[in-house]
């Protein structure tokens, strides 16, 4: 394992090493984890070495940062509850013992405050652990805004957590059974309504409510204390998706065939993504090889921001390309 390897496996290869710090490294290894945990993945092979690289290349990076004592990051965490923190982790790898219930309760605890942690974990695992049988009891006990934050949670890393949308609508739905003061809106733009920034003007009740559309969900409470929940929903192509950090990702099938007959005439990838859009990718920059990723930096969608209708930032377009 070295630097290069390391970065890139972890997923900050891209960040200038000024910026880079254990902080950042942690949270990108934590979803990581949870992403490709070997108990989610039908304990393949391939996702069992896929866990044990990731591991690896997280152990490289942490003795770096950690005992390079003129790092400012690492002194910042350098304090009883990083070191224990640290302590769990050499313990674990060395036991082989890394549980997904593991990752997941240093996840929730490194985003919410710590009162909070405890009983957004208990849900959450308890939602994981009986999916099948999920019912209104999982929220007993809980005020309204602590419901309506485990949802935005799941919601927002349902991937990491491995739960399908129709979970996530059952949880919803429970939600808006147990609160009559909470309603729910589904909107479904379409792909240049999110490259556009489009809002949507949403009238409930004779207010309005203005909705970015590049937003997967937000919540809006009315003057009568009353909670809005609005799903944006796009309309996209089967081989289009969108993650959790606004990336699109697309899935792009081509023919060797096709590839050498646009190297005999110098040509280039092109993939509609509206019908006014369009994206290329030129054929110096790729492999010929089966299966390659390439990603066009902040060509994408407005980022999700705390101010909602901030749209500086723009996400990654990602296209996972198989030649077959």
């Amino acid at each position: 394992m070295n630097w290069e390897q390391a970065t890139k496996i972890i997923g900050v290869n891209d960040i200038p090493i000024s910026d880079l710090n254990l902080t950042i490294i942690k949270r990108k290894y934590h979803k990581l984890s949870l992403l490709h945990h070997p108990d989610k993945n039908n304990n393949t092979e391939e996702a069992k070495i896929k866990f044990q690289e990731i591991n690896e290349a997280y152990s490289y990076l942490n003795e770096i940062y950690y005992y390079d004592n003129e790092n400012e990051s690492i002194n910042n965490n350098n304090n009883e509850n990083y070191q224990q923190d640290e302590n769990i982790f050499y313990e674990n790898i060395s036991n082989n013992s890394f549980t997904f219930s593991y990752f997941l309760k240093i996840f929730i605890n490194s985003l919410f405050e710590k009162k909070y942690c405890d009983a957004v974990y208990n849900v959450v695992n308890d939602i994981m652990n009986n999916y099948k049988s999920i019912s209104i009891k999982i929220f007993d006990g809980l005020e309204k805004e602590n419901c309506l934050m485990i949802y935005t949670f799941i919601m927002k890393y349902k991937h990491l957590l491995h739960l399908n949308q129709n979970i996530i609508d059952q949880i919803r739905e429970i939600i808006l059974k147990k609160y009559d003061n909470v309603s729910c809106y589904n909107l479904n733009p379409k792909i240049n309504d999110l490259f556009e920034n489009n809002v949507y003007k949403l009238c409930v009740n004779e207010d309005i409510y203005i909705v970015p559309l590049w937003h997967n969900e937000l919540h809006f409470s009315t003057k009568d204390n009353e909670e809005l929940i609005v799903l944006c929903n796009p309309t996209l192509p089967d081989n289009m998706s969108i993650d959790e950090n606004n990336n699109i990702i697309i899935d792009y099938d081509v023919s060797f065939t096709n590839v050498i007959h646009m190297l005999q005439n110098d040509s280039n990838f092109e993939i509609q993504l509206d019908t006014n859009r369009k994206i290329t990718i030129e054929l110096s920059n790729l492999f010929i090889k089966k299966k390659q990723q390439y990603t066009l930096f902040g060509a994408g969608i407005s980022t999700i921001k705390d101010d909602i209708y901030d749209v500086e930032d723009k996400s990654d377009i990602i296209v996972n390309i198989v030649m077959n």
